[in-house]
């Protein structure tokens, strides 16, 4: 089809038959044949004040060398702790905790435990991939060793979701090893949607109170951990242990370590109260700013019912969150539904899924307003369609468009098709420019249907110039 023909209506008839990726086999209706969703009430803001409180607990249970009696005196302790979410490793959760309620599963090999996320209430989703700004497809954020590694996404009564993190060093044959490769899985994590306001905690296996010859590397890791964007609430925390007198560290000031591991082979030596600090929480700076106190948990003096300390840390979350946020798909369309309406809503699904099907570069920008744009990646260079944005339209971007669309021919040839939708009148003043077009001038599967199919053929004409180049070189 030539820029300047008819439009031949293959977007509209495919927006009748897409299906949601989400939920296989469910199509998504156009608004007018289905019952309106509830929406969020309309005081709802991107600012809501959260008055609660949030509770977090880490604890390596040391599953695989207790009785069954110390597993279930472990589980109970766990119970009183009155955290909202624990962190756990090698610990395998009993029958008698819901899956809802728990993101678990084992490592594998000799290891039949494994690393958890347990919910206390709130509602808990799993995160296995993570989408960024710098690719089109998802990553897998659980690659070096599935097990050791739990991520879910928790909902506090009120305010913004929190990432949570169950993190256990595996000893393959050290910890050395795999944990480098264990926080480069979690990367594309901090890239997405789900990296600003994130907690991780678990059992590292990382002693650097030592003046051992692995000490920088393990140091290191730490500082892995800590280039993520997440700081040791052990070194932040408004209330916190404080460090062993005898701590061997000679970092002055900067010790943090506690005693929060003791191994058999101390007991009854002098080594008993050496601060072999393995356990650790992290928190993004939003969330260690709001992190009131840290301590131990004091419930089994004797190391009963495990090797380790539990760690709990405790966030008040009733201070008002900074109103710019990362935005994904979700967001998005929530916001554009709640602000503009379920057709709106329905816009938006549809374009989302129009670009992902031609495999455009869905960018999302972090601001107080949701924006994403619909980029073609090529070898070498880029091309420039649309973008949407939550306040309610389509911003054209003739501006920032490239070959075979860069001089005002080819432009003009755009403007015209796109003025044949009713409620769209761009004028040629603004081939130059960013016009936009209101999400409401797109509603119904004929008009969405037009839009898409201009800038499909962007898309088709785009690729075939590069190919084009590509052989003549």
């Amino acid at each position: 089809m030539g820029l300047g023909g008819k439009t031949t209506g293959a977007a509209a008839s495919e927006l009748g038959a897409r299906r949601c990726p989400a939920t296989p086999g469910v199509a998504r209706e156009h608004p007018s044949s289905r019952k309106p969703r509830a929406l969020r009430p309309e005081s709802f803001t991107l600012e809501c004040i959260a008055m609660t409180t949030l509770r977090i607990a880490t604890w390596n249970q040391d599953h695989w060398k207790r009785n069954p009696a110390q597993r279930e005196a472990a589980w109970t302790r766990l119970e009183a702790m009155g955290a909202d979410v624990a962190l756990l490793q090698e610990c395998v959760p009993p029958n008698s905790v819901g899956r809802e309620r728990v993101l678990w599963r084992e490592i594998g090999g000799t290891r039949r435990w494994g690393s958890a996320v347990l919910s206390f209430g709130m509602r808990l989703e799993e995160i296995t991939h993570a989408r960024t700004k710098y690719a089109r497809h998802a990553y897998a954020l659980q690659q070096t060793y599935p097990g050791a590694v739990a991520i879910g996404r928790v909902h506090p009564p009120s305010g913004l979701p929190v990432t949570v993190i169950s993190m256990y060093g595996v000893m393959d044959p050290y910890v050395q090893t795999t944990l480098f490769r264990m926080v480069a899985d979690l990367i594309p994590l901090f890239d997405s949607v789900d990296g600003r306001r994130v907690i991780l905690g678990g059992d590292l296996n990382l002693e650097t109170a030592s003046q051992s010859p692995e000490r920088p590397r393990l140091l290191a890791i730490l500082g892995s951990i800590e280039s993520l964007g997440l700081e040791n609430l052990f070194k932040v925390a408004k209330e916190r242990p404080p460090v062993s007198p005898s701590c061997p560290c000679e970092t002055g000031t900067s010790c943090f370590h506690v005693q929060t591991h003791r191994h058999t082979s101390f007991i009854g030596t002098e080594r008993e109260q050496f601060p072999a600090h393995l356990d650790y929480l992290f928190a993004s700076p939003e969330l260690a700013a709001d992190c009131t106190r840290l301590w131990l948990d004091d419930g089994d003096p004797n190391w009963e019912m495990s090797d380790h300390r539990a760690v709990l840390a405790e966030f008040d979350l009733s201070e008002r969150p900074d109103p710019v946020r990362r935005w994904d798909e979700r967001s998005f369309v929530e916001q554009v539904e709640r602000t503009h309406g379920a057709e709106a809503g329905w816009v938006a699904r549809n374009a989302l899924d129009w670009a992902e099907k031609h495999q455009l570069r869905i960018a999302f920008e972090d601001a107080i307003e949701g924006q994403w744009w619909a980029q073609l990646d090529g070898p070498n260079e880029l091309q420039w369609t649309f973008s949407m944005r939550t306040g309610g339209d389509l911003v054209i971007q003739f501006q920032h468009m490239r070959a075979p669309f860069a001089d005002s021919t080819a432009k003009d040839a755009l403007r015209s098709r796109l003025n044949t939708i009713p409620g769209v009148a761009i004028p040629s003043e603004r081939l130059g420019g960013r016009p936009t077009i209101p999400l409401s001038a797109l509603r119904g599967p004929a008009h969405l249907g037009t839009f898409l199919d201009v800038f499909t053929d962007v898309v088709s004409q785009t690729r075939s110039y590069w190919d084009s180049n590509q052989k003549s070189r």
